[in-house]
């Protein structure tokens, strides 16, 4: 089991937009509790129940007659509590257990009644990691954002695979974007290396769920949701089915044998190419 002391967690308790409280919210508290429930749920069995008290605690109802208003104060807080919530999540190396310890607190949120609105609207949620999520595509090669990118992407194939963003075009848009274009890395390897390694987090830590929501029983779609699965310019297959997975297989591999990925990442795509074999073969 990995040591969650290991992690630095720490937060800049001088910064007033950290320290500010609202009713009775602030970010230092939110980021308190959490750190709390991370450093304590594996020891102690109450840890999950005591810390969705304290957030509940803090946390104002959102007001369904509100709910479009910008100032409605619940939408700042929760907005605020995400992240919160997410910046955690970039400390958190994505092959730490402290992200399952997280998914597991974000799955008992949903029963939450101050949070209900996340339960009955998933877009309200999905719309709000999907903003964060883009603070940190654009990375610069080897800086603490790089990291903080992949462990960003472990932490959302993790949601995805536990039903929280449940549709698998979350999945396929950003896997789009990392194996079927090349455009924007073609001649930066740090950045090639990056952003294989982001593709990766999908197959090793959801790669089950996206095996069967792609390959073994995928839905019948919309055509408003059809723009999200347009096959990128490097692939012209189905955009659901074995072609496609066959095609993002064989992407991993090239980057696995080539000689612009870090050692990290070649221990990346390997790992994820013998998933893909794998399920592969138990399914076939």
């Amino acid at each position: 089991m990995s040591n969650v002391s290991d992690i630095d967690f720490s937060i800049d308790d001088t910064d007033p937009e950290v320290t500010a409280v609202v009713g009775k919210f602030s970010v230092l508290k939110a980021h308190r509790a959490l750190q709390h429930y991370l450093e304590t749920c594996q020891q102690d069995p109450t840890s999950l129940e005591k810390t969705l008290f304290k957030i509940d605690a803090m946390l104002c109802s959102r007001d369904p007659k509100k709910k479009k208003k910008k100032e409605d104060a619940a939408e700042h807080e929760h907005g605020m509590f995400t992240h919160v919530l997410l910046d955690l999540v970039w400390k958190i190396p994505y092959h730490h257990s402290a992200q399952d310890d997280l998914v597991r607190l974000v799955i008992s949120m949903q029963n939450m009644a101050k949070l209900g609105t996340i339960a009955e609207d998933k877009a309200t949620w999905v719309n709000a990691v999907e903003i964060y999520a883009k603070l940190t595509v654009n990375f610069e090669p080897g800086t603490p954002e790089e990291q903080q990118s992949i462990n960003e992407y472990a932490f959302l194939a993790r949601l995805s695979a536990a039903g929280i963003l449940g549709d698998v075009k979350f999945a396929t848009t950003h896997l789009k974007a990392m194996l079927e274009a090349d455009v924007d890395y073609e001649n930066n390897d740090p950045l090639y290396s990056g952003r294989i390694a982001e593709a990766t987090m999908w197959i090793i830590y959801a790669g089950q769920w996206l095996f069967k929501e792609l390959v073994q029983s995928p839905c019948a779609r919309e055509p408003s949701d059809k723009g999200a699965f347009l096959p990128g310019p490097l692939y012209s297959g189905s955009i659901l089915g074995i072609t496609r997975w066959l095609f993002w297989k064989k992407v991993l591999e090239v980057a696995r044998e080539s000689t612009r990925v870090s050692d990290e990442t070649r221990r990346l795509t390997t790992k994820a190419v013998d998933f893909m074999n794998a399920l592969e073969q138990l399914n076939a």
